[in-house]
């Protein structure tokens, strides 16, 4: 039978080449896995990503939790802009020392290995903080969608078990009644004003919480003033990567109600290593448009952790602005773009703002949270020069799981390839299908 596949998406045993099986055994692949991989047949809907289709090698993936993982890149490039929030730089040493600090006051509150920190913040530079500070204690950061509303919230936290809430004080009447019945012990509070350049431009999408004045709110800490009165923590809690949780994520679950999902620390040092590498479409520094929720995995998986690993820029995007957006794109030079398709949309309803400002500097632009139309991505070629591609992901999969590389040509209705991983169909009995057969 004639493999249908193109030939680079060969499977079967003679598929699995040392190159393949080296790589795999560095990720942690017992041999096992290995020997299933190699017993399909090539006519079998199984693939399995070879390390020769990315853009460069992944190196050893060490097994270090995910705050480790950013203090060595804090070390390789110390001077560089971390974040850009609200036109206010940050460097990797100074970032590195807000979270330290932060890890200091959640030790000072209680906060020890294995509790839960939850996080009610927009994309921004306290969100940042927060994750890895959480991080660094040895505990588990549970991020809560800001849209969510004092219902919704109370079943997360009573869920996660989180007894420390960091919250926008816009948001804070959402938690109020948690905090007042002795559910929550402790609250953090910050408002969108406490990191902003003097000069920030500030868009129509976030004037409401930019314009509402910033109060005392009684019974709660306010974030930055505890941070400059609190001695950073020297030392990260050791923890087991492969086995303690770092992040707790919510997603839809049967019948409505969201279902936590554990990502260990291992899986998202895992996946910052393989999404930075596989994607390197791109010279110099990767300077991230961070628009997809950091309540969602795509927030971390395709924005914050493979660019802050590799000594890139993130800019968080808290709420979406046409116009900003381009302003964004053009001033910092941005060069990846992960985005829903409406995302790309919106900008193409603006033809007179793509001619005006310069959007050359992108070198990936991916798809993702729904698939891209082709009359989309065609457009877009069309109108900017850039190539939009599509990729596939789940919060159960803690990753892009499959995904089209910038620089490699492919159909434009697909989804792309596994990135450093195995993909197959199967029935509901789990028996391997045939290729182009619906599981």
């Amino acid at each position: 039978m004639k493999n249908p596949m193109p030939p680079r998406y060969q499977t079967g045993k003679a598929f699995f080449d040392k190159a393949l099986i080296d790589c795999y055994h560095n990720f942690g692949y017992p041999d096992q896995w290995i020997a299933e991989g190699k017993g399909y047949e090539p006519e079998d809907a199984y693939v399995i990503s070879h390390p020769s289709w990315f853009m460069e090698p992944v190196p050893p993936v060490p097994q270090v939790s995910i705050y480790q993982l950013f203090r060595e890149t804090v070390q390789k490039y110390p001077n560089e802009t971390a974040v850009i929030f609200l036109d206010k730089k940050i460097t990797y040493t100074a970032l590195n020392d807000l979270i330290s600090r932060y890890a200091a006051v959640l030790q000072g509150l209680g906060v020890g290995k294995g509790d839960v920190v939850a996080t009610m913040l927009p994309n921004s530079l306290q969100h940042i903080v927060a994750f890895y500070a959480v991080s660094m204690i040895g505990a588990v950061h549970t991020p809560i969608d800001v849209m969510f509303q004092a219902k919704e919230v109370a079943y997360q936290i009573k869920d996660s078990g989180a007894r420390t809430v960091f919250v926008l004080d816009v948001l804070y009447d959402k938690i109020k009644a948690l905090k007042d019945s002795g559910q929550i012990s402790h609250v953090i509070v910050t408002n969108v004003q406490d990191w902003a350049a003097d000069n920030a431009v500030i868009p129509n999408a976030i004037k409401y919480f930019w314009d509402t004045p910033k109060q005392s709110i009684p019974g709660t800490l306010d974030f930055f003033p505890s941070l400059a009165k609190t001695p950073p923590l020297a030392e990260p809690v050791p923890v087991n990567a492969k086995k303690d949780t770092a992040l707790l994520l919510y997603t839809t679950g049967p019948g409505g109600q969201p279902l936590g999902v554990i990502e260990t620390h291992f899986n998202l040092v895992f996946n910052s290593l393989t999404h930075a590498h596989a994607f390197r479409a791109w010279e110099g520094r990767e300077i991230n448009f961070s628009i997809m929720p950091m309540f969602h995995t795509s927030g971390y998986l395709l924005h914050q952790l493979p660019a802050l690993y590799q000594g890139g820029t993130v800019i968080p995007i808290p709420l979406f602005d046409l116009e900003d957006s381009f302003r964004i794109i053009k001033t910092y030079q941005v060069n990846v773009v992960f985005a829903p398709p409406t995302f790309f949309i919106a900008l193409m309803s603006r033809p007179d703002m793509i001619d005006l400002y310069d959007l050359s500097s992108i070198k990936a632009s991916v798809g993702c949270a729904a698939p891209v139309p082709v009359e989309v991505q065609e457009k877009w070629k069309k109108l900017t020069g850039i190539s939009l591609t599509n990729g596939w992901g789940m919060t159960e999969t803690n990753s892009g799981g499959i995904c089209s590389i910038p620089g490699i040509k492919e159909k434009s209705d697909a989804l792309g390839i596994p990135v450093y991983s195995e993909v197959k169909i199967t029935d509901d009995a789990g028996n391997i299908l045939g290729r182009n057969v619906e599981g």
